[in-house]
């Protein structure tokens, strides 16, 4: 273990990744009638995850692997958590909208997605990987918001709860507000997005598709 450059980054990042992991094959084999955005999420949890297990190993291993190597680790955490925030957003898009204001919506997210590539590409701090799925959550909180106010719909209650603890969390990071030496903010930062990724699920287990809705 002396080798291991944060291992209990690495450790936390490897725990987010099992649970997505979980959550991922709870909600995608189950299929809950093929509905879509409930797809999505599924598999914006597996994004998530990979995006997680390549960070833990990107923490961990940075004393052992080439500067080519960690660069290539990184930049693809990153892009895993665009296209994490793109299955999210889409499935909440899914799930609320249909017409022309979904499309318009969707011509938004993908034009997101752009912006988040680029981000990834031209720059290397965590923070613009934070401030990409920043601008996701908070579309996912004003739609849960709007939604919640205008049908009481049970899921956008976890939905909010979920953005809520993200932001602790990102505040926690970009804070770098720590319990101990050795359970850092990045560790804490890890543990809180656990906690949001089940609140999260809780919320998609209620969630059905718009025409879904619609029909009831």
């Amino acid at each position: 273990m002396n080798q291991i450059h944060e291992p209990m980054t690495m450790l936390t990042d490897y725990l987010a990744f099992g649970v997505c992991l979980y959550l991922f094959l709870k909600l995608y084999l189950k299929a809950f009638n093929h509905q879509l955005s409930i797809k999505l999420y599924a598999w914006s949890f597996l994004l998530v995850g990979l995006g997680a297990f390549f960070g833990g190993t990107f923490h961990g291993f940075y004393k052992l692997l080439d500067a080519s190597t960690l660069y290539i680790i990184w930049k693809l955490t990153g892009l895993l958590l665009v296209f994490a925030s793109f299955a999210m957003t889409l499935g909440t898009t899914i799930a609320f909208f249909d017409g022309k204001i979904r499309q318009f919506i969707i011509i938004c997210l993908l034009l997101k997605v752009l912006f988040g590539l680029y981000l990834i590409v031209t720059q290397d701090a965590f923070k613009f990987i934070v401030l990409d799925y920043s601008i996701g959550l908070i579309y996912i909180l004003i739609a849960n918001l709007v939604q919640y106010f205008k049908t009481k719909q049970a899921s956008s209650k976890f939905f909010i709860l979920a953005v809520g603890i993200c932001f602790l969390g990102a505040g926690v990071q970009q804070g770098k507000i720590s319990l101990h030496d050795h359970f850092n903010h990045n560790d804490l930062y890890h543990i809180i997005q656990i906690i949001a990724l089940f609140a999260f699920y809780q919320g998609v287990l209620l969630m059905k598709d718009y025409k879904i809705q619609k029909n009831t």
